[in-house]
């Protein structure tokens, strides 16, 4: 699905690097929640800082600023011919004509009219919530309690939802399971990376998660995962 937020592609390259304000990172964050084409583009981003921060850094052989600030000297000190100023166009006598606003109208109209006929014509692209053609008959159930004792690589486990955010590293949606809404622990947490266009779950539901079961051993982290999230299925209680 394509996203059209330019006024948000614009800052990711700042968000990336930390330059945002809180306003500016919330108004990013909540969009990259439901946006998997910028949540795409993000990693993109993530990945060519990391590339260029790995780039060996390179010093000149030789220096040519000597040559250049000579020349830009010579430059300021040579004699100017004074030339003829050119005779600018009237523009505002040309905005306030009356052939130059019906032009005008007459764009904005067309513009108008193809921008509503491809929203109307258009499909939307789906964001299922269970991912199609979706066999869950090989992932096995585990309880969230439990799940440090499972050796099956596919498995489904049910829980509420507590928390949604982007992951800072790599740009994936993250959300965090329990089996109790009032208790914190135990806890799974699942990420939903891209290119699987599954619409993020809403904070308090009651889902099932279908994925790939694996723990996370990375400093400040040392919890259980689903990651990546195949499929999502709302369980009404």
């Amino acid at each position: 699905m394509k996203c059209f937020r330019v006024d948000l592609w614009r800052h990711l390259s700042a968000y990336v690097d930390g330059e945002l304000d809180r306003k500016t990172v919330r108004r990013v964050e909540d969009h990259l929640l439901e946006c998997n084409a910028c949540r795409l583009r993000l990693a993109r981003r993530r990945d060519g800082q990391r590339f260029a921060l790995q780039l060996p850094r390179e010093t000149a052989t030789t220096d040519h600023w000597a040559a250049l600030a000579a020349a830009l000297d010579a430059e300021a000190a040579a004699p100017r011919v004074a030339s003829t100023p050119r005779r600018l166009p009237n523009w505002r006598k040309l905005f306030a004509a009356p052939v130059f606003a019906s032009a005008l109208f007459a764009g904005a109209l067309i513009v108008f009219g193809w921008s509503y006929f491809i929203n109307k014509a258009a499909p939307k692209a789906p964001q299922p919530l269970l991912a199609h053609s979706f066999d869950a008959s090989h992932f096995r159930p585990v309880s969230i309690a439990d799940i440090s004792n499972n050796t099956e690589p596919h498995v489904v486990a049910e829980g509420y939802v507590t928390e949604v955010r982007i992951d800072e590293e790599d740009g994936d949606l993250m959300f965090k399971l329990v089996e109790d809404l009032a208790q914190p622990r135990p806890f799974i947490i699942c990420e939903i990376v891209s290119p699987i266009n599954l619409a993020p779950p809403v904070v308090g539901s009651r889902v099932k998660v279908y994925g790939v079961s694996r723990y996370d051993a990375e400093e400040g982290r040392h919890w259980h995962e689903v990651h990546p999230v195949l499929a999502l299925e709302k369980v009404h209680d």
